[in-house]
């Protein structure tokens, strides 16, 4: 018998593995080995997922959110941008006239200067991550990269775990009679805890536990045997 195969993923992680999950059961099926078994994800959880993009853009554009949240988490981009393994690609684009190359393979020119003065998620995807994957804006990009079209597709079990007060992900954007009619997925919802901000009562500066056992034990019943 094959081991089943979990994923847990939270933000975007979290978007791209519900994409996957509706992809492998549709467009894109795992391939079979030559046993004929299938070698694709058995079940998940995604974390504080943007399921909506364009209402998570437009809530980051309220001034409170754009100052705080949008502004820390561009600056954050832009210093892994300067400091990981991509400094290297942007290094050497800077001495290529700005080329990287793109998700096809092709290359594309970027304004290396303007892309690491960025101060917000969009601005990013703009310059960036929307033309790498051959969208004609940002906004494109962003309606199709939202899971929420797509979770009545999902054909393994899932849990979707969100905040109402998570300023990336508002609570009054989340498709909740969509979920409602999708078979194999779950919505778990509560009053607070922001982007990835839950905590234990007793304990609210430490790690959540009572979030990290509620996914372990979905993750449990929903690849035990029958």
């Amino acid at each position: 018998v094959a081991p089943c195969v979990a994923a847990v993923a939270w933000s975007n992680g979290a978007t791209i593995v519900n994409n996957v999950l509706a992809e492998q059961a549709t467009s894109h099926p795992p391939n079979a080995d030559a046993d004929g078994a299938h070698h694709g994800l058995d079940a998940a959880a995604t974390l504080a997922s943007p399921l909506n993009m364009p209402a998570a853009d437009a809530n980051l554009a309220r001034p409170f959110h754009r100052h705080v949240y949008d502004r820390s988490i561009a600056r954050g981009l832009v210093a892994n941008f300067q400091t990981s393994g991509a400094a290297l690609v942007f290094n050497a684009a800077q001495d290529n006239g700005g080329c990287v190359r793109a998700w096809t393979g092709t290359k594309m020119r970027v304004d290396i200067a303007e892309l690491l003065a960025s101060t917000t998620i969009r601005r990013i995807d703009e310059l960036l991550t929307s033309r790498c994957f051959g969208f004609n804006s940002v906004d494109e990009y962003y309606a199709d990269a939202s899971s929420d079209q797509r979770l009545a597709d999902v054909r393994v079990p899932l849990l979707v775990m969100n905040a109402f007060d998570d300023p990336l992900a508002p609570g009054n954007s989340l498709p909740y009679e969509r979920v409602r009619r999708c078979e194999h997925v779950m919505l778990a919802l509560t009053a607070h805890g922001g982007h990835l901000g839950w905590c234990d009562e007793g304990a609210p500066f430490g790690a959540p536990r009572w979030v990290e056992q509620t996914v372990c034990d979905f993750l449990r019943v929903a690849t035990s045997p029958a």
